[in-house]
């Protein structure tokens, strides 16, 4: 992902007790993801997402701020399973 972890990795680390900071950058991810066809690419995604979601758990004050965070990463993941599956399907097919 080169400048983009770059990108994210600030804003994760500077953001990281703000649980919308996490939302929207996991929705960038998401967008990012949707954007490119890189299988390569798409397991930078995931992987900046779970250091997201770590750094939300770790430095978000109240637990149940973190379920739009997590609502966010579930949406990145069906999309994530469903490029996977549909990149199988035409390698396979």
């Amino acid at each position: 992902m080169g400048t983009g972890t770059l990108a994210v990795g600030l804003i994760r680390r500077y953001g990281s007790t703000e649980p919308t900071v996490a939302q929207a950058l996991v929705r960038l991810l998401t967008t990012v993801l949707t954007a490119t066809p890189s299988a390569e690419r798409w397991d930078a995604v995931e992987a900046q997402a779970g250091l997201i979601v770590a750094a939300a758990e770790r430095d978000v004050a109240e637990p149940a701020d973190l379920a739009i965070v997590y609502a966010e990463a579930d949406a990145l993941r069906r999309e994530l399973a469903a490029r996977r599956a549909q990149a199988s399907r035409h390698t396979t097919g």
